[in-house]
């Protein structure tokens, strides 16, 4: 339980690692939102706290959903957040169209947040306070400091790869490369850039998130073929000379 909890709040804070790289860059640099804008945005993450911590405690405290359902819910929360993020950017972005994605990334991270600290009380209570500071030491500060640098990095190879990618097509004969000065035509380029490696890394962020659910979904799956009847061959042999034999009659 220690060890899946560990694997997935690292895959969870790497999947979350745009709300801090991304949104203050798209929102500040290329959308042109002062501070109050973009603070203003945190109300919503606040809501969106309150109710998955309501809805957890209506489902899971007193309803007793299982785990398994309930990280399903919170990490596919997290994933529309990561898919509405990827189809919707755009530089003529409204504030309104963060509404429902930063909804979704406080309201799927707390379900998690809630389920996985439960979970630790599975452990034996000898080894009950190192699994939770371990738990704590990732979703507080080793998972976020992780997926940030990752991300990061990620986010400056892409650019300069989609810089170069753009920038091929201002030569000589392309009639922009004489209308525009030289430092805004390359201010342009490495903006368009900027916000097509946004778009690039969230898809890869979405697609890494599905497999991750999927993977989970089905190490956690009880139709595993362990618990699957597979008959012998002379039983199938068998059965079908019987419902020969009796159709003969």
């Amino acid at each position: 339980m220690v060890y899946l909890t560990f694997a997935l709040l690292i895959v969870i804070d790497l999947l979350l690692a745009p709300s801090h790289l991304f949104e203050h860059i798209l929102m500040e640099s290329i959308l042109g939102y002062d501070a109050l804008h973009v603070n203003s945005l945190n109300w919503t993450a606040i809501l969106g706290t309150a109710t998955g911590a309501l809805f957890t405690y209506q489902l899971f405290a007193l309803r007793k959903w299982r785990y398994k359902t309930m990280t399903v819910i919170g990490f596919t929360c997290i994933l529309g957040y990561l898919a509405i993020s990827y189809f919707t950017i755009d530089y003529n972005l409204p504030k309104q169209a963060f509404i429902l994605p930063v909804f979704l990334r406080s309201f799927g991270y707390v379900i998690i947040a809630i389920c996985f600290l439960t979970s630790l009380s599975r452990v034996p209570f000898q080894n009950f306070f190192q699994a939770v500071t371990i738990q704590s030491f990732v979703s507080a500060a080793f998972g976020a400091a992780l997926g940030d640098s990752i991300v990061g990095h990620a986010l400056q190879v892409v650019t300069k790869k989609n810089a170069m990618l753009l920038g091929a097509a201002f030569d000589h004969v392309n009639p922009a490369s004489y209308k525009l000065p030289a430092g805004e035509l390359y201010g342009a380029l490495q903006q368009h850039a900027l916000l097509v490696s946004m778009k690039e890394l969230y898809g890869w962020l979405l697609m890494i998130g599905l497999f991750c659910l999927f993977v989970f979904m089905v190490k956690e799956s009880s139709l595993r073929p362990k618990y699957a009847i597979h008959p012998k061959f002379r039983t199938i042999r068998r059965a079908i000379k019987h419902e020969l034999r009796e159709g003969a009659k």
